[in-house]
């Protein structure tokens, strides 16, 4: 009676009834129940049998319909292969009869039961409903093995798995980033939340580090390329001479055979990404289209950017960085991440709507925001503009329509993003690939209308009334402002980032970085895909002092900020360089860089670290808003101080790698706003002081004492006291 009553409520549940009562099997076999004589001279043999055809602890068995065949089903896999080959009818009457479901529940696949469950089948076109049976399967898998690292193979990264690797060993800090937060989107992530948008990181493929050594090592490349006096074309030079690992050359072709959207190969070395040594942007990125028609032309492309990945490892910049952490380049190694690009084709060019950076912790809080309440800049194309320090939308998730760089129209005018990268598709040959950009174009703002991807991210300016209004319904010049997104909500973009900001939190302990893509579906604003390109964990956040500016006298300070990074005392920088304001022009700002690195080089030798002051955002790709300097023509720097100027006051930039290593390498960052009350350079006093050494456009000072260097990383705040009288204030005015 209770079997009875349990199978009225659950009628796919198994049932098992023992009884001494051999006359109980006759009811147990009415019910659809296994029996066990609790008698039987065979019990646990019987038991056993049981438990694989009755509560399905077995292979599942399917017959052919009218064909005696039986089918023995031992996996997921197999379940697909057996499906696709038998008929709907057979198919489908394995999800009425709830058989397939109970084998399912005992393997723990409890999602993919009840997904099957659930489908209507009464009335169905049975050949419709077998395809969606099998999908079902395949999504589900795909889903199952999420996070998870699986050898690569044609078949298995087509249909289920969105990360693959070849090779053994490690797969690299931004890699392992990758996989892990897959997997926590898997776990936390509320899909029901989001309908009709995909989250998850773009296919990708890795080549592990132990390609990367057999490669060095079986080739003689690591006494070479050590030395420190190679140009960057040196390495290439000698590194696209050898043949990658015979291992990696087959699984290459297969995988080039089946993708066939533009690809980005990304650097993932082993330090990489870490916790407090991110080497963000420091080593090599290639975007390739991938569309050629000679295969053998897009696979040579691949391994070509591989080799020059594995040359990016002993380039300058890298070495440079290296010498400022505890490694040594010996310790470097360099897996490979070959991921599919987020966007889709447009003309000849490929690119996504939009591109962002989020940090879940701001270190230049705005317009009431909270440091906790993080930070997101936002472009459209691809992210290369923000990482690179260019124009862009920045604003706080907690207050989406303040943007603390707009308090004017002209100030919108001036200071939005004119232009976007994107892929360029369609080229003819092979190119030589040693710059980053060589397959990359930018696009002004009329083609990107023309291409509809102004659609929610576009506003208009009215020359008339000298307006600009949200949306491009109007005739007049577009302004890049997100408005429809960040006011209208449009799709859910900050939500899902403060969402997406939390679990990444919770999966690494601290806060985060991520970057991502967007490409809205043409009938937008769903379906979308998010494309979950990196999680980084933000640092720079150490044991804590307190600053405050009025401890000092007005003519002790040198430098004060209430913008600042960093945290601590220093009291060993006697040297300064600086851009001379009366002779700053950015037209010059390359000639700029060249002149610090030239100091730089000479204060290297001497082991003696240094002050730099100049306008703009350092490290900026674009010459107009900052002074490109690469990591190794400031590498000696220990402070840096970012002006304002009149011919250029772009705000603080924290989606750049630039800006990410400089945390990480606790490298001080004193930015004066334009117009600031509470910050200030004495460029007076400086000016005055003898030099050493000046060229066109810099000049170094050098003073017999040292600066004194005071930064406050809970406030923001921080103070640079001048060298001779810093001594007495700090006895008078302790801290």
């Amino acid at each position: 009676e209770f079997s009875a009553m349990v199978r009225k409520d659950f009628p796919d549940m198994p049932l098992l009834i023992q009884s001494s009562d051999r006359t109980n099997k006759i009811d147990a076999k009415k019910l659809g129940a296994g029996f066990l004589d609790k008698r039987s001279p065979t019990l646990a043999q019987d038991f056993r049998k049981i438990l694989n055809e009755v509560f399905y602890f077995g292979d599942y068995r399917v017959t052919n319909g009218k064909n005696p065949n039986v089918y023995k089903i031992k996996s997921l896999s197999s379940l697909v292969d057996t499906f696709t080959e038998l008929p709907a009818d057979v198919v489908v009457e394995n999800i009425r009869n709830g058989q397939l479901c109970r084998w399912l529940r005992a393997r723990t696949d409890i999602k993919l039961a009840n997904g099957l469950s659930e489908l209507n089948t009464v009335g169905a076109d049975i050949e419709t409903t077998k395809i969606q049976i099998i999908e079902l399967i395949k999504k589900y898998r795909k889903w199952n093995h999420r996070g998870s690292i699986t050898a690569y193979s044609p078949k298995y990264f087509k249909d289920y798995s969105n990360f693959s690797k070849i090779g053994g060993g490690s797969i690299g800090g931004k890699a392992r980033g990758l996989a892990f937060i897959d997997k926590s989107l898997a776990a936390y992530f509320n899909v029901n939340k989001y309908p009709g948008i995909n989250v998850s990181i773009p296919a990708t493929l890795v080549l592990a580090t132990d390609l990367f050594d057999s490669f060095i090592n079986d080739n003689d490349l690591l006494e070479f390329a050590a030395k420190p006096d190679l140009t960057n074309q040196q390495v290439v030079d000698r590194f696209i001479q050898y043949n990658l690992p015979e291992e990696t050359l087959e699984p290459i072709r297969e995988f080039i055979q089946q993708i066939k959207v533009p690809l980005a190969v990304r650097s993932s070395s082993v330090l990489e990404d870490s916790l407090y040594q991110p080497f963000a942007g420091i080593y090599a990125t290639i975007m390739l289209p991938n569309d050629h028609p000679d295969e053998d032309v897009r696979y040579n492309n691949l391994l070509y950017a591989v080799k020059c990945l594995y040359a990016s490892t002993y380039f300058r910049e890298p070495k440079s960085y290296i010498k400022n952490t505890n490694y040594h380049i010996e310790d470097e190694k360099m897996a490979v991440v070959i991921q599919e690009v987020v966007g889709k084709r447009r003309g000849d060019r490929f690119y996504p709507d939009f591109s962002g950076v989020a940090r879940s912790y701001n270190y230049y809080p705005f317009g009431g925001s909270k440091a906790e309440e993080g930070v997101v800049s936002l472009a459209t194309g691809l992210g290369k503009i923000i990482v690179d320090g260019g124009q862009s939308i920045t604003y706080s998730p907690a207050n989406p329509m303040v943007l603390p760089q707009y308090n004017t129209v002209d100030d919108y005018l001036k200071n939005s993003q004119h232009e976007m990268w994107a892929i360029q598709m369609g080229l003819d040959e092979f190119i030589d690939i040693n710059n980053e950009e060589q397959y990359l174009t930018k696009v002004d703002l009329k083609t990107a209308e023309e291409d509809g991807v102004l659609l929610y991210t576009g506003s208009t300016y009215i020359p008339e009334n000298h307006q600009i209004y949200d949306g491009i319904s109007r005739y007049g010049p577009r302004v890049i402002t997100f408005a429809h997104i960040l006011k209208n909500n449009v799709f859910p973009l900050n939500d899902l980032i403060k969402d997406l900001l939390k679990i990444g939190e919770h999966a690494v302990g601290a806060p985060v970085e991520i970057e991502f893509s967007v490409t809205l579906g043409s009938d937008s604003p769903y379906p979308a895909n998010f494309g979950f390109l990196q999680v980084r964990p933000c640092t720079g956040k150490g044991e804590l002092i307190e600053v405050q500016f009025d401890r000092f006298t007005e003519a002790s300070v040198f430098c004060q900020s209430d913008q600042i990074l960093g945290n601590g005392e220093i009291t060993d920088i006697k040297d300064i360089l600086f851009v001379k304001p009366d002779k700053f022009d950015p037209a010059k700002t390359p000639l700029i860089a060249n002149e610090i690195g030239e100091f730089n080089k000479k204060l290297k030798k001497k082991l003696s670290p240094y002050l730099l002051a100049g306008p703009g955002r350092w490290g900026s790709s674009e010459s107009w808003l900052g002074i490109p300097v690469q990591w190794d023509q400031i590498d000696n720097a220990k402070v840096m101080i970012e002006t304002s100027h009149s011919k250029m006051s772009p705000d603080p930039s924290q989606g750049s790698h630039f800006f990410h290593n400089i945390t990480s390498l606790r490298i001080g960052y004193f930015t004066i706003p334009p117009k600031s009350k509470t910050s200030m350079i004495d460029w007076d006093w400086l000016r005055r002081q003898p030099f050493v050494e000046e060229t066109d456009y810099v000049r170094h000072v050098r003073f017999d004492s040292g600066f004194m260097i005071k930064m406050d990383g809970r406030t923001g705040k921080g103070v640079i006291l001048k060298p001779g009288i810093m001594g007495v204030m700090s006895r008078m005015f302790p801290i």
